[in-house]
């Protein structure tokens, strides 16, 4: 979808939230993998 063009600091924040979705994404599918093998993984760090 377009709209206006962003302002650079709009477009930034607006790639790192995609980026961090995909990263959380990927984080999730491996702890997944990680489980169903039975690998203990130590519980995340939460968030500040």
């Amino acid at each position: 979808m377009k709209g206006k063009p962003l302002a650079p600091e709009d477009r930034r924040l607006k790639e790192a939230e995609r980026r961090i979705g995909e990263l959380t994404l990927e984080d999730e599918v491996l702890r997944a993998v990680a489980r169903k093998r039975g690998l203990q993984i130590p519980p995340r760090k939460p968030l500040r």
